[in-house]
């Protein structure tokens, strides 16, 4: 259980290291990375319980690896997000149309 408290505690401060070299606030980062701010103020506040798929896409997101680095949702997740801000100019108009474009390439999946 020390252990588990000592990551959750570890990721927090790598989180809020991150926010803060990027400036940005928790709502700011949970727009940005998809998941809600709430999500957010738990990891800071290290209140989270388990691993989710929510906080994986935020450390994704952050380019922190949370977990075991070789996890392929955390991988999948972090090459989607990097492919995604090599396109993306910042704006909602090209964040919609990129959306568009991914719920496209859904019907291909079934």
């Amino acid at each position: 259980m020390q252990y588990h408290a000592e990551l959750m505690q570890n990721d927090a401060s790598r989180l809020r290291s991150y926010m803060e070299q990027q400036r940005i606030t928790q709502a700011e980062l949970a727009e940005r990375s998809g998941v809600s701010q709430s999500t957010i103020s738990r990891t800071l506040a290290k209140a989270n319980k388990k691993q989710s798929k929510a906080r994986a896409r935020l450390f994704a997101y952050a380019g922190l690896v949370n977990g075991d680095p070789t996890d392929s949702t955390t991988v999948g997740i972090k090459s989607v997000m990097r492919a995604f801000e090599k396109i993306w100019d910042g704006s909602d108009s090209e964040a919609r149309a990129v959306a568009k474009i991914l719920e496209a390439l859904d019907s291909f999946r079934k």
